[in-house]
């Protein structure tokens, strides 16, 4: 069934939309308030708005080689339907303004690298008399998040000396990593602590536990962390 009230919703989007034009880039704006709350969690990151916000503007410019950032929703927020927002993912910008009865604004990201990415964020929060109770604008750094435990085949492969060894971390833990040799007898460990969650790369030179060079051949490297055990090979020539 479409309705008057249909129409008035679509006259009211069509507006909004034409008149964002020439918007959507990040600027500097005066700092009141706060410091913006952001926080940061596998798939998506919440930008979280003053106490007594009522409505709320975003700008988020990204590095589309890096990241894309789209407007989300929380399945227990009663955000949805109370929002408009225009992204350009070619051009990585996004707008978004809401009525702020949720306790937070969320944002999915994918990420394309395994390095800190950073947004360039401007905001406005206002209160129910329309008076700008927040704003300002910050360069946000975000720390790619990896979903499941991995350890990466090694690179470059066959190597001499140096050879890079990547891993991923879902969350924080004890890593213990481990080069053998073909006979099973521990050659050198490489780590063997604790370490955040994230990308992380270990460089092996192809020396022992005493600094000696090994000798060219088959070599094993293993992961051990919290119960998760991974194995792979790879090869020294000289």
């Amino acid at each position: 069934v479409y309705d008057s009230q249909d129409g008035m919703s679509f006259y009211y989007m069509w507006h909004w939309d034409h008149n964002q034009q020439g918007k959507l880039i990040a600027k500097a704006l005066p700092i009141i308030g706060d410091k913006l709350e952001i926080e940061h969690s596998g798939g998506f990151f919440q930008i979280i708005p003053p106490k007594n916000a009522h409505g709320t503007e975003v700008i988020i410019n990204y590095p589309t080689t890096d990241i894309k950032v789209v407007p989300g929703n929380d399945k227990n927020s009663s955000i949805f339907g109370k929002s408009l927002s225009k992204v350009d993912t070619l051009a990585g910008q996004l707008l978004t303004h809401s009525i702020a009865d949720s306790e937070a604004l969320y944002f999915n990201i994918d990420f394309y690298t395994r390095k800190d990415v950073e947004l360039q964020i401007s905001y406005e929060f206002l209160n129910a008399d329309n008076n700008i109770i927040g704003s300002g604008y910050v360069a946000h750094k975000l720390v790619p998040i990896p979903t499941v435990f991995a350890l990466e085949q090694n690179y470059p492969n066959p190597f001499n000396p140096n050879t890079t060894i990547n891993y991923d971390l879902p969350k924080e833990a004890f890593v213990n990593i481990v080069i053998y040799d073909m006979l099973g007898r521990e050659v050198r460990s490489l780590v063997n602590g604790k370490k955040g969650a994230g990308y992380h790369s270990q460089i092996w030179n192809a020396r022992d536990k005493m600094g000696r060079s090994v000798a060219a051949g088959i070599y094993f490297y293993q992961i051990r962390s919290e119960g998760n055990i991974k194995t792979r090979k790879m090869i020294l020539l000289k």
